[in-house]
């Protein structure tokens, strides 16, 4: 039975902002809000952002060159005061003292982040995995150390947007070890247009870029879904750490599809209009292709979305070689 959300109710694949604002139905999807979520994924999700920060450093966790580091600690530090007020039980901020509950970590003083200290026991599902965060996160300092902790809370991917000048903007920090075939390290000090120039059909996207800056600063918070299909079912899709293998020629519809994984990813905005800051979060899901179509809905929305690509649209999903043979399956499965 499928678990992760499915945002192809329209049955088309549309590239532009989509965000609705927290709390806003839509006939198509239920208010929500949120920009954390905790479920069973919490622990192999943190384990695998923690594989990827070990296995290539500087590919994930990345600042701008022209960046102010007290501006971007006080950013950090509204991003850990979010976090607390959203899930009192798992993070809370009391005058410079930081404890995150779930991972029985703290961090004693926030003005001086010289070193993260155990604080009681983490949650009993999380044992494994804060251990192995504990003991990497021991020789880190400074911004490395504020990061990394934030990040390795939440089973989200961050990133804070800048508006140094009206009209300028800048992705200032990422810490994204889970992308989407795109590399963190090719966007990190660019701006919105720049950053968004390689999406197919990106030019309205691009040319509205000043009123997206500005509502993610001071409108929202937002939330919206995105979707894709993978060759396989690796959460990490960054092309400098990771080359998925290549569809494969000549194989049956049934054999194309039973090696395919949904992706989905939930992204939000949050503003920090006193810091002309916005935080964005991206948080994912996968699931094999065969899982999702034992819903006859969710299979019917699929292969119209599927069917309705051009070939721009197949070649920037990286689906030219598989969209006909996917769709073949699902319309006869």
């Amino acid at each position: 039975m499928s678990y992760i959300p499915f945002p192809l109710a329209s049955g088309r694949y549309e590239v532009g902002p989509a965000m609705r604002r927290f709390g806003q139905a839509t006939p198509d999807s239920a208010a929500e809000t949120g920009h954390f979520r905790f479920d069973q994924q919490l622990a192999p999700t943190l384990s695998a952002k923690l594989h990827v920060l070990q296995q290539a450093p500087g590919e994930s966790h990345l600042v701008a060159p022209q960046v102010a580091p007290d501006d971007l600690a006080a950013a950090l530090r509204e991003c850990f005061c979010l976090l607390a007020a959203e899930h009192p039980q798992v993070a809370t901020v009391e005058g410079d003292r930081l404890t995150l509950h779930h991972l029985g970590l703290r961090l004693a003083d926030w003005t001086r982040p010289e070193r993260v200290e155990r604080a009681g026991e983490p949650w009993p599902e999380l044992a494994a995995v804060a251990e192995e965060i504990f003991a990497w996160l021991q020789p880190q300092q400074g911004l490395q150390l504020l990061g990394n902790l934030l990040a390795l809370a939440v089973q989200e991917d961050l990133s804070l947007v800048h508006r140094p000048n009206e009209g300028d903007d800048l992705l200032e920090w990422l810490h994204v070890c889970l992308p989407s075939n795109w590399a963190p390290a090719e966007k990190i000090g660019g701006s919105f247009a720049t950053v968004h120039e390689p999406v197919v059909h990106s030019e309205r996207l691009i040319g509205s870029r000043r009123q997206i800056i500005q509502a993610m600063i001071q409108g929202g918070p937002f939330v919206r879904y995105v979707w894709g299909i993978h060759r396989d079912g690796r959460l990490c899709h960054n092309p400098r750490i990771h080359q998925a293998p290549p569809w494969p020629e000549g194989a049956t519809p049934e054999a194309v599809a039973e090696t395919a994984w949904l992706r989905v990813e939930r992204q939000t905005t949050h503003g920090f209009p006193a810091l002309n800051r916005a935080l964005f979060t991206i948080r994912y899901w996968v699931e094999p292709l065969t899982v999702t179509a034992t819903d006859p809905w969710r299979r019917e929305r699929l292969a119209t979305a599927l069917a309705g690509m051009s070939e721009e649209e197949l070649r920037y999903k990286g689906l030219a070689h598989a969209r006909d043979r996917l769709v073949a399956w699902l319309q006869a499965t």
